[in-house]
């Protein structure tokens, strides 16, 4: 295989700001609140700021101990599932790199059989060597995703190009890990909070992966 390419799945290749929107307004408006608006609900997630005070917004803290597991138990449903969208150029950016590096994404969705099954239907699973996922809750977060490199792939995973992603997660498993950590605005987190976890390089969106990978990529 050539050289290693760890890539997150939610915000650096997929806009899932949809689903999760449409998930939570659905849960409260079932139980007769009013929602955020997609725009302000996606802007506190990025700013990551609590389920309890998101909830509180619109007067729903009452709710706090049954959204979770109803959270858990819709996210990754067909039906939320087919609000995903493929960032833009995402498809071509791995068409590109799959020819220098090896591809493997790194994600904690629950469910295995739900996952392969949306990588297949947006062209992904055919572009990625290799995929690695945890339904594990345990925290810190990060130590799931270094946990799951290591095993696989041992002290050999810090020769990897770089590992990719939109959240302090993936950051912070680089850097455990001793890979060059590429930050992605398109995702879950601000750019505020993104810099805070210390990225090597910070770009906007995957179509700037190949130059932010500078001379790990040669095309």
């Amino acid at each position: 295989m050539n050289q290693l390419l760890f890539l997150d799945l939610d915000g650096p290749l997929l806009d899932v700001s949809a689903k999760y929107h449409r998930v939570y307004a659905d849960i409260l408006e079932e139980a007769g609140h009013n929602s955020l608006s997609l725009k302000d609900y996606w802007r506190a997630k990025q700013a990551k700021v609590p389920e309890l005070e998101i909830l509180r917004r619109t007067g729903a803290e009452g709710l706090f101990d049954t959204y979770r597991p109803l959270r858990k138990e819709r996210i990754e449903t067909d039906r939320y599932l087919a609000l995903d969208r493929l960032q833009p150029g995402a498809l071509a950016v791995l068409d590109m790199l799959r020819e220098r590096f090896g591809l493997v994404l790194v994600t904690l969705r629950s469910s295995r059989v739900q996952l392969e099954k949306e990588l297949a239907g947006l062209g992904l699973q055919e572009r990625l060597d290799l995929v690695l996922s945890s339904g594990l809750e345990t925290t810190p977060r990060w130590r799931i995703k270094h946990d799951m490199i290591l095993e696989r792939f041992g002290s050999s995973a810090a020769s990897a190009a770089a590992q990719v992603g939109d959240t302090e997660t993936d950051i912070l498993a680089a850097k455990a890990l001793g890979i060059f950590a590429i930050g992605v605005l398109s995702g879950i987190r601000s750019e505020t909070i993104l810099r805070e976890a210390g990225p090597d390089r910070l770009i906007d969106g995957i179509t700037g992966l190949p130059e932010a990978l500078g001379d790990r990529f040669k095309p």
